[in-house]
């Protein structure tokens, strides 16, 4: 006997309908921790350079740094918008973009 219809079942995936608000927070927690991941990153990649042994090796980790650094602040800037992030976690964030800014300025950034 032929299958018929979607054998992944849509009509199971179509009657799940979010809660009011429910994609916003997780949208918004979502761009808080891309922040967070990126600038994780970029301290990573600091810590790297700063003890790599090579130009080649030390300037790519600087780049790679600044990327990671350049991603943190574009999620931020949508991050910012999001209510429902605590101020706490907000200055957190704000910290953790100070001290990169020193560190990238002792890498010569």
């Amino acid at each position: 006997m032929p299958m018929t219809g979607n054998p992944i079942g849509n009509d199971v995936v179509s009657d799940y309908t979010a809660a009011p608000g429910e994609t916003t927070e997780a949208h918004e927690e979502g761009s808080y921790q891309s922040v967070l991941t990126e600038l994780d990153l970029a301290f990573t990649c600091c810590g790297i350079a700063t003890s790599a042994t090579g130009r080649s090796r030390t300037r790519r980790n600087i780049e790679n740094a600044e990327n990671a650094y350049s991603e943190g602040l574009y999620y931020l800037i949508g991050a910012s918008s999001c209510a429902s992030i605590s101020r706490e976690a907000r200055q957190r964030v704000m910290a953790k973009i100070a001290m990169l800014d020193t560190k990238l300025r002792e890498l010569g950034v």
